[in-house]
């Protein structure tokens, strides 16, 4: 999402709504609306993340780490 959906969008629009729609499709893509609204904040913050550092191992890292706090999240239920 970050390292083709965004760049290509933040090539021709506003940093802002590159940033809003790329996390919009990374939402729709997990298909479920509980997952679909936790993956639009990841996004956000991911998107945001990238833009801020042209990262994509941060990204990938930060994504790695959100997973596993959820993971464990769900052991605890």
């Amino acid at each position: 999402m970050r390292g083709l959906l965004l760049q290509w969008l933040a090539g021709f629009l506003p940093w802002p709504l590159a940033l809003v729609l790329s996390a919009g499709v990374f939402a729709l893509l997990h298909f479920n609306l509980t997952q679909g609204l936790s993956a639009l904040v990841c996004g956000l913050a991911l998107g945001a993340l990238y833009l801020y550092t042209g990262s994509l191992l941060c990204c990938i890292l930060a994504h790695a780490a959100y997973n596993f706090v959820s993971y464990l999240a769900l052991l605890r239920a």
